[in-house]
């Protein structure tokens, strides 16, 4: 656990950690609706988890990386 004065210092508060996670969730949400629409898509039955596995590792970690970094960015620059 982090002491106070180590908080400071890393410029870490409360509101960061619960915006970090929520940026997480968000991106964590798109990757998981992304897979999904790729398993719904795939033509037989049995493609379908590995279609959703797949969509999920590949382009699932850039969709959690970019949906986090634009929500984490716009809410620091406070953009409306």
């Amino acid at each position: 656990m982090l002491d106070w004065a180590m908080r400071r210092r890393l410029g870490l508060d409360r509101g960061d950690l619960v915006l970090a996670g929520v940026a997480l969730a968000l991106g964590l949400a798109a990757a998981l609706g992304y897979g999904t629409w790729r398993a719904v898509s795939a033509a037989a039955p049995a493609d379908r988890w590995g279609a959703f596995g797949g969509a999920l590792l590949f382009p699932g970690a850039l969709i959690v990386a970019g949906v986090a970094a634009m929500v984490w960015l716009g809410w620091k620059a406070n953009i409306d």
